[in-house]
């Protein structure tokens, strides 16, 4: 398979911010990801995960760069694929993660240890998220927690908003940073 020239190598993460939130999230017996792209992270997230552990992305089957846009079901399909073969639960949702059935799958496969929010980065989009999956999960990561100065990116208000709210932490190293939110109560 032959990704565009924009696609990385690795995570869409910042290595050091990446590291931060993995060793929080170190051997968690379940997760999911909202946004896995090509499943970069997802592989990433792996290594810090307990064998055998349930592993469950959605994402919309597109991948943006800002001005151009690829189908990345057959590359995400292969990561679930691979992640299988190395032991672990795994298995993807494509799909809106605003979408009911989308977020009803999600609950049936639940609760997680540990959820990222790294997909849609509107504002709307991401307060749903965070509503909608959050109460499944001890611990949550969130991507792109600082403002870029881009105006349809919105992870920066909620953000704000949820250090309001939770125990939270922040990694930011990045333009873009990486926040850590401990939900207090939940069952993971």
């Amino acid at each position: 398979m032959t990704l565009p020239a924009w696609e990385p190598t690795n995570p869409q993460q910042d290595r050091e911010e990446f590291d931060w939130l993995l060793n929080h999230m170190t051997g968690a017996r379940s997760m999911l990801e909202i946004g896995s792209c090509i499943g970069f992270s997802l592989r990433g997230f792996a290594t810090r995960l307990v064998p055998g552990a349930r592993i469950r992305s959605i994402d919309a089957g597109v991948c943006y760069n800002g001005t151009e846009e690829f189908r990345n079901e057959p590359y995400l399909l292969a990561a679930i694929q691979d992640l299988d073969n190395r032991g672990f639960d795994a298995a993807v949702m494509i799909g809106d993660s605003t979408w009911p059935q989308v977020i009803n799958w999600a609950r049936e496969h639940g609760p997680y240890d540990f959820i990222f929010i790294d997909g849609g980065h509107d504002y709307d989009t991401v307060k749903s998220d965070f509503k909608n999956y959050s109460p499944m999960a001890r611990q949550v990561g969130l991507h792109d927690i600082v403002n870029t100065g881009n105006p349809i990116y919105g992870v920066h208000k909620l953000w704000r908003e949820i250090k309001e709210s939770y125990w939270v932490q922040e990694k930011i190293v990045s333009e873009k940073g990486t926040g850590y939110v401990w939900i207090v109560g939940n069952v993971g």
